[in-house]
């Protein structure tokens, strides 16, 4: 019995090809030369009539979530926005459904210049404020205030 040595070394080579192909392209993508961006400036909105901080009433907040608000206001409070949106994210995957957490959300956006995020952040807090008439009026004020610097 002979063998066909022939279709046994098409598929082979194929296979073959095929590695070499994707260990070429592996060496291309590791020898790329990377362009790292800055993060953008962050502007400078003034919010004077907004409070940086609403006081969270018991039971909107406990534990390592609360830590990581609290960093988040002192982050806002220095000028660094994209820590406190950081830290903030953090809080919201524990607490998602802490509303003072949405609005503080909304204001870092507003203060990076995401004015669409910032209403869309303060919408989700006002749904989940509930009867909360002091949270939807900071709401209600910053969506305003959204609005009227940014023609929305």
């Amino acid at each position: 019995m002979k063998r066909d040595s022939t279709f046994a070394f098409k598929n082979g080579s194929f296979l073959c090809l095929v590695v070499v192909t994707a260990l070429f392209c592996l060496l291309l993508n590791g020898c790329a030369k990377r362009q790292i961006f800055p993060p953008p400036p962050e502007p400078d909105h003034p919010l004077e009539s907004i409070p940086d901080k609403p006081t969270i009433p018991r039971g909107y907040s406990s534990g390592p979530a609360n830590a990581l608000y609290q960093d988040a206001t002192r982050s806002m409070a220095e000028g660094a926005f994209n820590k406190a949106e950081l830290s903030l994210e953090r809080a919201l995957r524990i607490e998602p459904s802490n509303p003072y957490y949405w609005y503080t959300m909304g204001k870092i956006k507003y203060r990076q210049g995401a004015n669409a995020q910032a209403i869309q952040f303060c919408l989700k807090s006002k749904s989940l404020a509930g009867r909360d008439a002091k949270l939807v009026s900071l709401n209600d004020e910053l969506i305003k205030r959204i609005q009227q610097d940014s023609n929305l």
